[in-house]
């Protein structure tokens, strides 16, 4: 779609795995969100899970996931995956990631916020 031109020696066709994501008739898409650590992790997971549901091209089976992955003082990490059909790819791959974002703005989910504490000493 980017109008590029791979060439793959021989050599490396012959000596490496050759990964067919398309090969069983499904494909995962695999997103990242981030939001603050201080948001109710079930509430976004519904959230997204509910939102995924809307949209016709993802598939029901399998089901959609949204996992946790990471958890740091500013955020909470989700990995969300979802299985489609092939030609479906960058329609939901640049899709989800709107509707996403649009979703945390509705909701008021705030995203991942640098913090920094500040202790001030008042002296005589």
């Amino acid at each position: 779609p980017d109008n590029k031109k791979i060439i793959i020696p021989n050599s490396i066709v012959t000596s490496n795995p050759i990964v067919n994501i398309s090969g069983s008739g499904l494909m995962r898409v695999d997103h990242k969100f981030s939001t603050g650590a201080g948001v109710n992790i079930d509430q976004v997971r519904q959230l997204i899970l509910g939102e995924l549901a809307k949209n016709s091209k993802i598939l029901k089976d399998p089901q959609a996931t949204v996992n946790v992955t990471n958890l740091t003082p500013i955020s909470v990490d989700y990995d969300v995956h979802t299985w489609i059909n092939p030609d479906d790819y960058w329609a939901i791959y640049f899709g989800v990631q709107e509707e996403i974002k649009k979703l945390f703005i509705a909701n008021n989910i705030a995203g991942p916020q640098p913090n920094m504490e500040v202790f001030m000493k008042q002296t005589a």
